[in-house]
């Protein structure tokens, strides 16, 4: 989820980068429950290009409020994250 909202920003979406609203439209098709939800990152994450760009911070923000929306509650400790490109 982390790699994911950090390579893929709001305003990502054109004909070769996916952003975060393409990409969480995908993670949560056919998804039913907060577990099927937090196993599909990866497999959208592999399956759609993403524009490796911006900081981590200023992505993960949607991501967060994303998931609030949906009522799917994720905490993320941006000094414990390692990015390795």
């Amino acid at each position: 989820m982390t790699d994911t909202a950090m390579n893929a920003g709001m305003e990502d979406d054109d004909s070769h980068d996916c952003g975060v609203n393409h990409l969480f439209r995908n993670v949560i098709a056919n998804t039913e429950n907060d577990g099927d939800f937090l196993d599909r990152p990866l497999e959208i994450r592999l399956q759609y290009p993403t524009n490796n760009s911006g900081d981590m911070e200023s992505r993960m923000d949607p991501w967060q409020n994303l998931l609030n929306d949906h009522e799917w509650y994720m905490h993320m400790d941006l000094s414990e994250y390692c990015y390795i490109p």
